[in-house]
């Protein structure tokens, strides 16, 4: 089979938007409500084995945790679009160029925000809010969580690639397996061996592990992206054109770190003054933050 034709096959080209927007919509809605939904049930363990102060201390990390989402936007939604005009155009290889760069440079600027993560932890906790009590519980919950930022860079990339490459209901399965796995580690690691917020982080990267391999595994059977070494050879323009398409998801994001930050430092503030505490209104909003993504998952399922 030519090149030509096996792009000619891509329904990207093919089909109406009547199809498509389902087809794609809703593996990647249902990904994304999978994942709100772990990230409450992870609440209810650290809560249950820590306590408060350790909903609170995940909800200190959580602009850290959105600030990489952004990056990890940046790229992945980037791909996804430039891949696909790509795709849509016949033109098999810039979208494997596409592809390429976009891992290579999302797995460099993981490393990066991995690495600053690490060197300014503390003052990033005191930024996004911590108190002196969640304050080792944000420490310990941040080292771990910040050693999987390379992970959650090159995922989503990944996950982009697969979704316009004819795998969306991939997708599905891969969320299922990974926080399936999560939920189980999870209850492990926090109840049965009592390591606490510790213990989720580290339930939380094997998650992420999980995903990335399940992820590469699917490369072989791309149809319409090829990977290889040839591809991965900078291509500055295409790089640039990217980051274009995927700026706006990530200030988005980025939107949503500084809000979260924010509201933090002011409910610590006010918490303070009533008879609850910093703390507890903190974590209250952080696990309020949680149940209302999966609402925001599912509208940021269908533009995506």
């Amino acid at each position: 089979m030519s090149e030509n034709e096996a792009v000619i096959q891509n329904p990207l080209g093919t089909k109406p938007l009547s199809w498509l927007i389902p087809h794609y919509a809703i593996p990647a809605t249902v990904a994304l409500v999978v994942n709100a939904l772990y990230n409450i049930v992870d609440q209810i363990f650290i809560g249950q084995s820590v306590g408060y102060l350790g909903n609170a201390a995940t909800n200190v990390i959580n602009p850290l945790m959105v600030i990489m989402l952004a990056v990890a936007t940046l790229w992945g939604d980037g791909c996804a679009s430039y891949t696909s005009l790509q795709q849509g155009k016949g033109n098999r290889e810039n979208a494997s160029i596409g592809v390429c760069n976009t891992l290579a440079t999302s797995l460099i600027m993981g490393l990066i925000v991995m690495i600053v993560s690490w060197l300014f932890l503390e003052p990033l906790c005191w930024l996004f809010g911590a108190s002196e009590n969640s304050l080792p519980y944000a420490m310990a919950y941040g080292r771990i969580i910040a050693l999987g930022f390379p992970l959650m860079a090159i995922l989503n990339p990944l996950t982009a690639s697969i979704r316009v490459d004819l795998g969306a209901t991939k997708i599905i399965k891969k969320n299922l397996v990974a926080c399936g796995s999560n939920i189980v580690l999870d209850a492990l690691f926090c109840l049965g061996f009592g390591w606490g917020v510790q213990g989720a982080a580290i339930a939380t990267i094997i998650g992420e592990l999980i995903n990335v391999l399940w992820v590469l595994a699917y490369i072989p059977r791309f149809k319409n992206v090829s990977i290889g070494k040839k591809y991965f050879r900078p291509h500055l323009t295409i790089i640039k054109s990217i980051a274009g398409l995927g700026a706006s998801s990530c200030i988005l994001q980025l939107s949503f770190a500084l809000i979260s930050a924010v509201a933090n430092n002011m409910l610590a503030i006010y918490g303070a003054l009533s008879k609850y505490g910093a703390d507890i209104t903190v974590a209250a909003f952080g696990i309020t933050i949680k149940i209302n993504q999966v609402a925001v998952n599912v509208v940021q399922g269908i533009i995506t």
